[in-house]
C-alpha cells in the first residue's frame, strides 16, 4: 500500500471512528433517557396496578364472605327475604365487575411486560445500531439510493440486526414532519440527506436531488436555534 493510499485510509478511519463516538454517545444518551422515562413510568404503573389488583382481591374475598353470610341469614329470616335478596344480587354485580376489571389489569400487565422486553431489545443492539449509523454517515452520504440499501443490508446481516429504521434511530416522526413543512420532501433519499447534514460537524458532500431547496431551509432553521 502507497503512503498516499495508506494516508487516505487513516484519515477514513479516524473519520469514522470519531463520527462512531459522536453518535453512539448522542443516540445513547437519547435513549437512555427516553427508556429511563418509560421505565420509571412502567414501573409505577406496575405497581399501582399490582396495589389495586390486591385491593380488588381482598374486596373480592370479602364480598364471597359477605354473601355466604346473606345467605344463612336469608334462609333463617323468611321475613327478609325480599331484602337480603336484594343484597345478594348486588353483591354478585360487585363480584363480576371486581373479576371483569382483575381481567383487564391483567391484560395491561402482559403489555406493560411486553414493552420492558422490548425496551430491553433496544438497549442490547444500541451499539450495533450506532455504528451502523455512524458507517452509513461516514461512508454512504454521496452513495446513491441503490448503493445505500445494498450496503445496509450487507451491514444488517454482518452484525446481526434483522431490522434497522436509519430515520427512526436518528430523529422522531415529529421532526420528520417539521422538515416537511419546511419542503422537504418525505422519499428516503431526502430524509437521509438531511440527517447526513443535521448530524455530522463537518459539511458532508450528499447526493443532489429536488430536495436541495428543502435542505436549505432546514440547515437554516437549525442554526438560528
Amino acid at each position: 500500500m502507497s503512503w498516499r493510499g495508506y494516508s487516505h485510509w487513516r484519515e477514513n478511519r479516524l473519520d469514522y471512528w470519531s463520527e462512531y463516538i459522536h453518535v453512539r454517545m448522542h443516540t445513547r444518551l437519547i435513549l437512555q433517557h427516553h427508556l429511563m422515562c418509560v421505565c420509571v413510568s412502567v414501573c409505577r404503573n406496575l405497581r399501582k396496578t399490582e396495589s389495586r389488583k390486591t385491593k380488588l382481591e381482598e374486596q373480592l374475598n370479602s364480598v364471597g364472605q359477605k354473601v355466604n353470610e346473606l345467605k344463612e341469614k336469608f334462609q333463617s329470616r323468611t321475613t327478609e327475604a325480599a331484602k337480603l335478596e336484594a343484597e345478594v344480587s348486588k353483591a354478585q354485580e360487585t363480584i363480576q365487575a371486581a373479576e371483569q376489571l382483575i381481567h383487564q389489569l391483567d391484560g395491561e400487565h402482559t403489555r406493560w411486560n411486553a414493552q420492558v422486553d422490548e425496551i430491553t431489545e433496544e438497549l442490547d443492539t444500541l451499539p450495533r445500531r450506532a455504528m451502523l449509523a455512524a458507517a452509513f454517515i461516514t461512508y454512504l452520504s454521496a452513495a446513491p439510493e441503490d448503493r445505500r440499501r445494498n450496503s445496509l443490508e450487507t451491514w444488517m446481516m454482518a452484525s446481526g440486526l434483522q431490522k434497522f429504521d436509519l430515520r427512526h434511530f436518528l430523529c422522531s416522526e415529529s421532526e420528520q414532519l417539521i422538515w416537511k413543512s419546511e419542503g422537504l420532501p418525505s422519499d428516503d433519499l431526502s430524509m437521509e440527506n438531511a440527517l447526513v447534514i443535521l448530524q455530522v460537524t463537518y459539511s458532508p458532500l450528499s447526493l443532489y436531488s429536488k430536495a436541495f431547496n428543502g435542505m436549505g431551509n432546514i440547515c437554516l432553521h437549525y442554526q438560528s436555534k
